[in-house]
């Protein structure tokens, strides 16, 4: 089997505040079955891509590689029953997990994820 992204699709939402280009924010739905790196998104050369929500809910314990490009950004580990839960946040536009700019966006874990929703922005900036 194989990671796989089983939608990509641009919401119509806009975040206010933090940013300082009109950021298009993309929903992805995601499979995990592989330890091995999956792209989540590859953004415009100079720009940046931040999570700004997502829900992982899953009834063991399992992990989250976050990446830019091959760096790894942060690695954390969530109980069972419990998981990644980030609202999104419309007045201040709160970001997690930003790559260098024209780095992609990269997410790993050695633990089945059955499904992942996650929510991202691309950027240029942060700030007014």
């Amino acid at each position: 089997m194989a990671n796989t992204i089983s939608s990509a699709v641009e919401i119509p939402i806009h975040l206010k505040g933090a940013f300082s280009d009109t950021g298009k924010v993309y929903r992805y739905i995601i499979t995990i079955d592989t330890d091995a790196d999956l792209t989540i998104r590859s953004p415009a050369a100079g720009n940046h891509v931040g999570v700004v929500g997502g829900s992982c809910i899953q009834g063991t314990a399992f992990n989250l590689i976050w990446k830019s490009g091959s760096t790894t950004m942060e690695d954390e580990d969530y109980s069972a029953n419990g998981g990644y839960q980030k609202r999104i946040n419309f007045n201040d536009g709160a970001v997690e997990h930003i790559t260098n700019a024209g780095e992609d966006l990269i997410i790993r874990s050695a633990n089945t994820l059955d499904s992942f929703t996650l929510y991202v922005i691309e950027f240029a900036r942060l700030g007014q």
